[in-house]
């Protein structure tokens, strides 16, 4: 029964749903065409010349980490917004997506009513839930629910099946050629097997480093590309749960001058790029964090002799760089706050959220 589903999947922990992620990327990736049917249909129908993507949370970090890619692949803008800051509609034939995992949010229940004279499609975790009762077309995510507040699976699921749902379309079309179809397709199957790897090897990071890791009070985390959306959902998912403040930054706008803010306290994340000229600097970047801080943690494809150094495995695509440096935060966020006893939860959430809802009917 659901009930007993729901029952079951509250006694998981983030720790087991950090774990599941390769798992559940294999699963939506064998049902990818069933899962991406709705948005496929919806965009054959509606011939859009833009999407709009809302999301607030984590659901805003995962549509600005598969905005990109939607836009290599279909070949026309798109367009990420959390629902509090309502885009302007200026193209004839706009598609709005709306990605909850919940499916309870309330600002984005209000976006949808905001935008009800647009065609419209709401990907969401759970079908029974809100967003899809109001929303003519849906989707689901893939990875069920996650019940346990920070999402883990939900994230990179989200960011997965946005992707796919723009290539299955872009197939169906015939906008692609065969060798670039091959190339996506490979990348993305082989994001599982890489994520079993690079699940053993980030664990085995967090032992070598917990002492340290549990010393840190204040983190920035830097990454290019797609690889600064993977930054940006570890931060939040540290603040979630480490609770201490954690900023992401894109690379370049990192050393414009928030760096200033380095001191012996500050934990750096550092996602190495594969581009030859970003990864000589982003080395040099990481160097230099640790003549101000011995929290200096790189994380990359290269073999390295530093503990500190966390090195994984990629498929060397930059689409698929979310999936592959966003473990390394996320674990520190299902890990540390055991280790420093931080439970779940807290009275300042629940007294923030009963004077602030953010959840249609309390998320039931």
């Amino acid at each position: 029964s659901r009930k007993e589903l729901i029952d079951a999947m509250q006694e998981r922990t983030i720790h087991s749903y950090w774990k599941s992620q390769p798992e559940v990327w294999s699963n939506i990736i064998k049902n990818r065409k069933s899962l991406t049917a709705p948005f496929a249909q919806a965009f054959l129908e509606e011939k859009p010349d833009k999407i709009f993507l809302i999301g607030s949370g984590t659901s805003l970090n995962a549509i600005n980490a598969a905005a990109p890619f939607i836009e290599e692949v279909l070949g026309l803008d798109a367009a990420a917004f959390p629902p509090s800051r309502p885009p302007l509609v200026f193209c004839k034939r706009p598609l709005f997506v709306f990605l909850s995992q919940g499916g309870s949010s309330t600002n984005t229940l209000e976006a949808m009513e905001l935008f009800s004279a647009y065609p419209q499609i709401a990907a969401v975790g759970d079908a029974d839930c809100e967003i899809a009762k109001r929303c003519k077309r849906h989707m689901l995510i893939g990875c069920g629910p996650e019940l346990i507040g920070p999402k883990m699976a939900g994230f990179t699921s989200s960011v997965l099946i946005l992707c796919l749902s723009a290539l299955e379309a872009a197939r169906s079309l015939n906008l692609l050629n065969p060798s670039r179809l091959q190339e996506y397709d490979s990348a993305f199957e082989s994001l599982p097997e890489l994520g079993y790897e690079n699940l053993s090897l980030t664990e085995a990071w967090l032992a070598r480093n917990q002492n340290d890791l549990s010393q840190i009070s204040k983190y920035v985390l830097v990454g290019q590309g797609y690889a600064g959306f993977a930054a940006a959902e570890g931060a939040l998912k540290i603040q979630e749960t480490v609770k201490v403040p954690a900023i992401g930054f894109e690379f370049e706008e990192y050393l414009h001058g928030p760096m200033l803010m380095t001191s012996p306290d500050l934990g750096g994340l550092f996602f190495i790029s594969e581009k030859p000229a970003a990864k000589h600097r982003m080395l040099e970047l990481a160097s230099c964090h640790k003549r101000y801080s011995k929290f200096s943690y790189s994380v990359s494809s290269n073999p390295s002799q530093d503990p500190q150094a966390l090195t994984i495995r990629k498929s060397q695509k930059p689409y698929t760089e979310v999936f592959e440096f966003v473990l390394a935060a996320q674990l520190i966020a299902a890990l540390i706050p055991g280790i420093l006893g931080i439970a779940d939860g807290s009275e300042v959430y629940d007294s923030y959220t009963k004077a602030c809802a953010t959840k249609f009917n309390n998320g039931r």
